[in-house]
């Protein structure tokens, strides 16, 4: 599973026009821009995690035409959407959360078959959608103020 964010490129794309060497300008302003996303990510993850797994597996490559953040793990979805009921959801990252949380071995067990037969708490309730909100704070706050910090690094 995968989550993908549509970021906005349009304004690394005119800084890029107007830079003498355009093809090293966009490389690097595409580097600066996903290495920002990743850690937008990993912090808005790091509130959601005991052992710091989910966080630590969020990874992304940029190209000339755009960023992609991803995760080896399934949490990004379930950050996003909750996890709906049926199938179990892995017992082992469950079981390790709850002895992190004082709980008794085999809790996570009782926490996967919770979630199987009802889903998380996030897709029951329609939460907010977190990966989402990153997406629209990036474009709307991030990527404008790193653009001034790119112009003003380039052009010295």
């Amino acid at each position: 599973m995968s989550f993908s964010m549509n970021i906005d490129m349009r304004e690394v794309e005119q800084w890029v026009r107007n830079q003498p060497n355009r093809d090293r300008a966009k490389r690097q302003a595409m580097v600066v821009m996903k290495n920002e996303l990743v850690d937008e990510v990993k912090r808005e993850m790091g509130t959601h995690t005991t052992t710091g797994e989910l966080g630590n597996s969020v990874m992304g490559t940029a190209s000339d035409r755009k960023l992609e953040i991803f995760s080896n793990m399934y949490g990004g979805i379930v950050l996003e959407y909750g996890r709906k009921p049926g199938k179990f959801p892995p017992v082992e990252p469950l079981e390790r959360w709850a002895l992190a949380h004082g709980m008794s071995k085999g809790a996570g067990y009782m926490i996967a078959r919770k979630i199987a037969r009802s889903g998380t708490d996030k897709f029951r309730k329609k939460a907010p959608k977190q990966l989402s909100a990153i997406e629209e704070k990036f474009n709307k706050n991030i990527m404008p103020m790193k653009m001034v910090t790119l112009l003003n690094e380039f052009t010295k």
